[in-house]
């Protein structure tokens, strides 16, 4: 029988678009219900039904998606607080923004003036963090005396001591803070300098070091200790800001 005599037989017309069907099933069955742990291993696209997880360059996928190779894309959704490891672009990046006043008066325990949670991994080896504080009063009693301290995981990493032995009055200052921490090649350890243009007082500087575990989460804070309790003791922090360098 000739192709014109089959393609003109429409019985047999009906059965090869049966069995052409029927084809098709079958290879979507194995594709899509295929009872393996893993479907095509050998492929650089690896499904993995009972986990839910696919492999692009890896037979293995760790994740929902986990891609061995670099990844092209016109866009992504989300944050971005979760990514790690990725090369420095130049930018800076704020994760703290304070903008209301916040008011340290003079009590006999050392008080926060600042503090922020950094999530785990944000130093990593060599990133750095760059808070910047705008005091807006700091009023320093005759006889008195304030010491700042700068810390990270509760390790005091420069102090400055503010006293006033003029001989009468309140000494008032005020001025911007910068406390520079930076990772020195290590996931624990730090360097960090802190500076203070405070009117009054000039130029205030305080350096250290500290071996803080960054992988996980830590307390950056800066805190006000006074001498003693006293209502004219006080410092003002009217805005905040925390950047990743």
């Amino acid at each position: 029988m000739s192709l014109t005599h089959l393609a003109e037989n429409k019985s047999v017309k009906t059965d090869m678009d049966l069995w052409m069907a029927a084809i098709a099933i079958a290879i979507l069955g194995m594709v899509f219900f295929y009872p393996r742990e893993t479907w095509a291993q050998s492929s650089p696209l690896t499904v993995q039904p009972s986990t839910g997880r696919v492999g692009v360059g890896t037979t293995s996928p760790g994740y929902t998606l986990d891609v061995s190779g670099t990844v092209n894309a016109t866009g992504f959704r989300g944050d971005g607080s979760q990514l790690t490891n990725l090369p420095g672009s130049g930018a800076t990046t704020a994760i703290n923004k304070v903008t209301a006043n916040t008011t340290v008066v003079s009590t006999s325990a050392e008080t926060a003036l600042y503090s922020f949670s950094v999530p785990g991994g944000t130093l990593g080896t060599n990133n750095v963090l760059r808070l910047t504080i705008q005091i807006t009063d700091f009023d320093v009693p005759n006889g008195s005396d304030c010491v700042l301290r700068f810390k990270f995981g509760g390790t005091t990493i420069g102090s400055m001591d503010f006293l006033n032995e003029s001989g009468s009055g309140i000494m008032n200052g005020k001025g911007p803070i910068t406390f520079v921490l930076a990772a020195d090649g290590a996931t624990n350890a730090q360097l960090g300098t802190a500076v203070f243009h405070a009117t009054t007082w000039g130029t205030n500087i305080a350096q250290g070091s500290a071996s803080v575990d960054s992988t996980v989460t830590q307390v950056l804070t800066v805190t006000a200790d006074w001498d003693a309790p006293g209502s004219t003791r006080t410092i003002t922090l009217g805005q905040a800001v925390l950047e990743k360098l």
